[in-house]
């Protein structure tokens, strides 16, 4: 053993002898061109690797961020379209129902539908003069009559709520408009012996207690009474379904 260590420090002695008066000098050199130099060119190329690679990523992080304000710049634009044309349609609305003979001289106010229930409910109330028994109108057609009201809710009874009954004409036959349980109205007290048919349009009398004549209720359906029943029926098919409503107008009474 100690022989191993004299010999490994001789060896050590001579190599830093021979370095000393450069005899190493050639053989150094062919060390770094065949083992420092690849390994240096080699870590060169990782690190300019991380770089570019670096760069790559921030350059992606950079468009997704583009991409991403493009995005809500455009979701904003639709914003905005979309509420112009819904404002375009209001205001169409507006010119239209402003030109509908039965109510053009009336003072009437736009509601917004917030559900429809047993009940229409709309968005304006006290607030806004609406009082009970208003009529509640969509163009020239007889949609029901404010039930109930709160400092910014109306509760509109349809006309096809089970406790509304309007009086109406079919021509000049007169009967009673009656809702059947929130799904359709039937046409009643109608006499025997007059004439009504189907597709014979019903308006409103402006007696009782809807106080605007001529707006339209529907259309005469099925006649459901027999001949030996003391009045006759008649299903009423409504222009449209309430549930579809937005918007709709109500007759404000200034008295």
């Amino acid at each position: 053993m100690r022989n191993k260590i004299i010999v490994l420090v001789l060896i050590s002695l001579s190599i830093l002898l021979l370095d000393k008066v450069n005899v190493l000098s050639p053989v150094k050199n062919i060390a770094e061109k065949i083992i420092v130099m690849p390994v240096s060119y080699v870590f060169s190329g990782v690190a300019n690797g991380f770089k570019n690679n670096f760069r790559v990523l921030t350059f992606w992080k950079s468009g997704e961020e583009r991409i991403k304000n493009l995005e809500s710049k455009n979701w904003e634009l639709e914003s905005i379209k979309a509420k112009n044309s819904e404002l375009a349609g209001e205001n169409e609305m507006l010119r239209k129902q402003l030109n509908v003979s039965p109510v053009k001289s009336l003072l009437k106010i736009s509601a917004h539908v917030l559900g429809v229930t047993d009940f229409m409910i709309t968005d304006t109330g006290e607030n806004q003069k609406v009082k009970t028994g208003d009529a509640v109108v969509f163009m020239d057609f007889y949609v029901g009559r404010v039930a109930k009201t709160t400092a910014n809710r109306s509760f509109v009874q349809l006309a096809t709520n089970a406790g509304s009954q309007v009086n109406v004409k079919v021509k000049t036959v007169r009967g009673v408009a009656v809702g059947q349980f929130n799904t359709s109205i039937i046409l009643d007290k109608v006499v025997q012996d007059e004439s009504i048919l189907p597709d014979d349009q019903v308006f409103t009398t402006g007696d009782g207690s809807v106080n605007i004549p001529n707006l339209l209720v529907g259309k005469i359906g099925e006649i459901k009474s027999q001949t030996t029943d003391l009045y006759k029926k008649a299903q009423i098919v409504p222009p449209f379904d309430t549930r579809d409503l937005d918007t709709v107008f109500i007759v404000i009474n200034e008295n």
